[in-house]
């Protein structure tokens, strides 16, 4: 990025799919030509960028079913990373959105009703929507540590793909799969049962 860029509020465009991520992206800098507009292809890559630029970050468009990181645990600790910022899902699945509304997140968009060519108007409105608290809830609490845990090993990896290519030091291998067993005996999770695997192989 440059200095320029760097300078500008930033929009977030978290999208898997290689058709809407780009279409999305060009959209959303062509409604907002004062903003940098990012795409960002899965949600580890998409904390790592919150917890650099949250202080100029202004919308996060989050897609739910993505890869390495689900959507609704990059939720949960993009809101607490980010408090201010508001957080919109455009996502398939309908029978996520009680979740989603209880982390606080607004406007949601569905995939299958709503056109591209729609998605920056309702962004725009997102921009102006006052943002609720994160609320006091275990299961967030519990949600923002799986999250934290998986961007902790993926950090110590390859933060760009979010692929475990770098060889982490024995004693940290060790000292992180410790912790994420811990977590997954009260809440069991298929992401961090996935990265206990790989530890399992480092070690």
């Amino acid at each position: 990025m440059t200095a320029e860029s760097e300078a500008r509020p930033l929009i977030l465009v978290v999208e898997d799919d290689v058709t809407i991520g780009p279409a999305l992206k060009r959209l959303a800098a062509q409604r907002f030509a004062d903003h940098q507009v990012l795409w960002l292809k899965n949600g580890m890559v998409a904390l790592t960028t919150v917890q650099q630029h949250a202080r100029r970050l202004r919308l996060v468009v989050l897609d739910i079913c993505l890869p390495v990181l689900d959507g609704r645990l990059a939720a949960a600790q993009i809101r607490a990373l980010a408090p201010h910022v508001p957080v919109m899902p455009f996502t398939g699945n309908e029978a996520l959105l009680p979740v989603l509304i209880d982390l606080g997140c607004i406007l949601p968009l569905f995939k299958r009703t709503t056109p591209l060519a729609d998605v920056p108007a309702r962004m725009a409105q997102a921009l102006d929507v006052p943002v609720p608290p994160l609320p006091n809830a275990p299961w967030v609490t519990m949600a923002q540590q799986q999250a934290q845990a998986l961007l902790a090993f993926v950090q110590s990896a390859d933060p760009a793909s979010a692929a475990a290519t770098v060889a982490l030091p024995l004693a940290k291998a060790e000292s992180l799969k410790r912790y994420l067993t811990r977590i997954a005996r009260t809440n069991p999770s298929r992401q961090i049962n996935d990265v206990i695997r790989v530890l399992d192989q480092v070690i």
